[in-house]
């Protein structure tokens, strides 16, 4: 496996910033899904919440020079986001 491919599957930062840096250029993040879904029994186990509850599930792709280099899947319960809390939905 690729040094980079590497770092990527393993940091708990930023992939982005990582991307960036590895690229020396701005990274685009295209938003290809973003919904507010109910946790199914494995979402809900997996974030610690209840089954049922309301979760922002989002796609985007990481994008330096319109290549895409990422694909960020990602489920945050609502009762966590202060910014979906605040009505940005």
């Amino acid at each position: 496996m690729n040094p980079i491919h590497r770092i990527l599957l393993t940091t708990d930062g930023s992939v982005t910033a990582i991307i960036e840096a590895y690229t020396q250029k701005s990274v685009e993040i295209e938003t290809v899904i973003q919904k507010i879904i109910s946790a199914d029994s494995e979402i809900a186990e997996i974030l610690r919440i209840s089954e049922g509850e309301e979760v922002n599930y989002r796609v985007v792709y990481l994008k330096p020079m319109g290549e895409i280099y990422a694909k960020a899947i990602s489920y945050t319960p609502l009762k966590r986001s202060t910014a979906l809390k605040q009505g940005e939905r």
